[in-house]
Order: C-alpha cells, then sequence, then structure tokens
C-alpha cells in the first residue's frame, strides 16, 4: 500500500466519519477522480470494493500497457525506480493486476466512465477499454464521451451525472 492509498483508507476516510455527519457504510461512500485521479480511483475500486458503492472514473490515465512519454506517469514517484520510469512498477500497480482478485470479491459497483473525444493523451482509447472491461464481466458501467480533449470541460460537463449515478438510490 503506498502512502497516499494508506492515508485516504485508513486515515482520511474514518476521520471523516467521525468527525462530520455523514452516512457511514460503502452504500454512501463513492470515490472518483480525474486524469491521474481516475486511475486512482480505479485502482481503489479494484482493490477495495468491499469500502466503495462506486467509482467516478473521468479521462483516466489507467493506460493497460506502458503510458506515452507525454504521460505524467513517466515522472511520479510510485512508479520509479532508480530516477527512472519502471515498466515493472507500472504493471505491479496498474489495475490489470487487480482485476481477478476483485472478481473473485464478487462485490456490486456502480461504475461511471467518461472521456472527451478529441483526448489529446489517447485516453478515450483506454477509458474504452475499462468500460469493456466492466461490462465483460458482467457489470453494467455507464459510459459517456462528450466533446472536448484532456480538459476541464470534459470534466465539468461529466461529473454532475457521475455524481447523481452514485447516489440516486440513498436519498
Amino acid at each position: 500500500m503506498s502512502l497516499t492509498e494508506d492515508a485516504i483508507i485508513k486515515e482520511l476516510i474514518p476521520y471523516i466519519e467521525r468527525t462530520y455527519r455523514v452516512k457511514s457504510g460503502k452504500e454512501f461512500r463513492a470515490i472518483g477522480g480525474l486524469s491521474a485521479g481516475g486511475y486512482g480511483t480505479l485502482r481503489f475500486i479494484l482493490k477495495y470494493p468491499e469500502m466503495f458503492s462506486g467509482g467516478i472514473i473521468l479521462s483516466p490515465a489507467a493506460y493497460e500497457n506502458i503510458p506515452p512519454q507525454t504521460s505524467s506517469a513517466m515522472f511520479v514517484e510510485p512508479f520509479m525506480k532508480n530516477d527512472e520510469f519502471s515498466d515493472e512498477l507500472w504493471k505491479k500497480y496498474n489495475y490489470p493486476a487487480l482485476w481477478d482478485e476483485f472478481l473473485v470479491k464478487h462485490q456490486p459497483l456502480k461504475i461511471y466512465i467518461a472521456s472527451g473525444d478529441s483526448d489529446e493523451l489517447g485516453i478515450l482509447d483506454v477509458s474504452y477499454k475499462v468500460f469493456k472491461k466492466f461490462q465483460d464481466s458482467g457489470y453494467s458501467p455507464a459510459f459517456r464521451v462528450v466533446e472536448g480533449g484532456h480538459s476541464w470541460d470534459v470534466w465539468e460537463s461529466t461529473v454532475k451525472d457521475g455524481i447523481i449515478m452514485m447516489f440516486r438510490d440513498c436519498f
């Protein structure tokens, strides 16, 4: 578990549920993120499906294979070894490494995936592969493609629908 993952799972979520008037439990808890945060969201719902009702995955930088040289993943600590990007670490932490164990858990999840139709980082293809993988495994993910690139316009126009999907049954 990484420091960030540890902080969110073991510290942030328990702190929020202890400190604020929120309903606790999987059915009231979802996670979402965009770009690298979309990668993280995908990782969290696969690794901890018993904790989350679902995930809002916007333009996920979750390349199944090695990310392109233009991806910020090429320069962040979790994927670095000896100050260079490590294919081995990418494969170890990326979502395909979590897939089989996730499926064994048989946890229900709401999944909302969105991407821009002209994402310059090739993330539309990444998003579709993630969508298809969930769909082929018996899930019913929502998949939205909107006009735009890897930008706030795309995320701003899709996040509301993702939030509604996650929590429409809670109220």
